[in-house]
């Protein structure tokens, strides 16, 4: 992510050769002072944050993706979004 304006979006459309194919949100990695913390999104649409130093094994339930207004998807605990992820739905 090197475009702060940028809007996060559930989903994103690829249009192949033959087919489009529809990507799911399914995580946002960030980074600040030399460590990398992550937001995963699960089937059904909770975010769950994750810091290896301070929580462990443990991820933390944040609520519901659109509970969460995009700006603050944009920054998480002082450190700025680095990287999105999208995958297939199940």
């Amino acid at each position: 992510m090197t475009d702060r304006n940028v809007t996060l979006s559930r989903t994103v459309k690829i249009q192949g050769l033959v087919q489009a194919t529809t990507l799911h949100l399914k995580g946002l990695v960030y980074h600040g002072g030399y460590h990398f913390t992550c937001r995963i999104i699960d089937e059904s649409g909770n975010i769950w944050f994750h810091d290896g130093i301070t929580t462990g094994k443990i991820s933390i339930k944040e609520g519901k993706f659109g509970s969460v207004s995009q700006p603050n998807l944009k920054v998480c605990q002082n450190k700025q979004l680095c990287h999105v992820i999208y995958g297939h739905k199940p």
